[in-house]
């Protein structure tokens, strides 16, 4: 009996030793790590960590923390036909004629080239007179870096270089700050009031909760402008070589 009992607690601790010397790689700490970026074309998303940035048929961006949105991200166009014409309606069958918002004749998902695409029209005539269009294609794109490139360009019709444009409007409710190449500056509170920042480099946008902050680094020459209600206006420079097109073009780095 007791070289049984003995043999029966051997082998009980066996694998309890081989489990008390393994030794730890520290996956077992409470730090918070960063998975990699997603590329989800079902979803019509990008998923980069615990946030995701998603893209609606009609270019509309929600960008968003455990399902709760930080931003909501869309743009407008301005020309004789209306000064205010935008893709905020989320919900369009596509393609989608042009009228109180913009047109969109496809949304197209590229899964090789990890990247969203939306094209359409924008009408430049006075709702009296012939139609005269314009277009422009939106595109959302996963880098290698897993930033991601958001990129508007429009493309106005011929001898139509110096009228109308289009601007991409960043909205984040929760944003108390934003730095502007490293330099503090606040939201204006006065909606007659509105902060211009020439060419930045850097743009980061810093909220209540620490989770939700992010940052931008412009790709193409723009003016950002800072208005009551904490948004962000982004407004691109002329093209001398191309004076017909116009380019807003910006990396999204979600931070952590």
């Amino acid at each position: 009996m007791k070289i049984s009992l003995f043999i029966l607690i051997a082998g009980l601790a066996a694998p309890v030793m081989l489990f008390a010397a393994e030794p730890s790689n520290g996956s077992n700490t409470h730090e918070p790590t960063k998975s990699a970026p997603v590329f989800d074309a079902a979803g019509k998303r990008i998923v980069l960590g615990s946030k995701v940035l998603q893209i609606f048929p009609s270019g509309y961006l929600s960008f968003l923390y455990s399902g709760r949105e930080i931003s909501k991200i869309f743009f407008y166009g301005s020309t004789p036909y209306s000064s205010w014409m935008t893709n905020q309606k989320k919900d369009i069958s596509v393609p989608c004629k042009y009228g109180r918002w913009l047109g969109v004749d496809s949304f197209e998902t590229d899964e090789e080239g990890k990247s969203f695409t939306v094209k359409g029209k924008i009408p430049y005539h006075k709702k009296s007179d012939n139609e005269l269009l314009g277009d422009y294609r939106f595109a959302v794109k996963l880098l290698e870096s897993g930033k991601v490139s958001i990129r508007l360009e429009m493309t106005r019709p011929a001898g139509r270089s110096k009228e109308g444009g289009m601007n991409i409007m960043w909205v984040t409710p929760g944003a108390v700050k934003y730095l502007v190449n490293g330099k503090e500056n606040v939201f204006p509170t006065d909606k007659r009031k509105q902060n211009q920042h020439w060419r930045p480099k850097t743009v980061q946008v810093v909220t209540g909760k620490a989770s939700d902050a992010f940052s931008l680094s412009p790709k193409s020459a723009m003016t950002f402008f800072a208005r009551q209600g904490n948004l962000l206006a982004l407004t691109p420079l002329p093209d001398k070589k191309n004076p017909d097109r116009c380019v807003i073009e910006v990396e999204l780095d979600a931070g952590k």
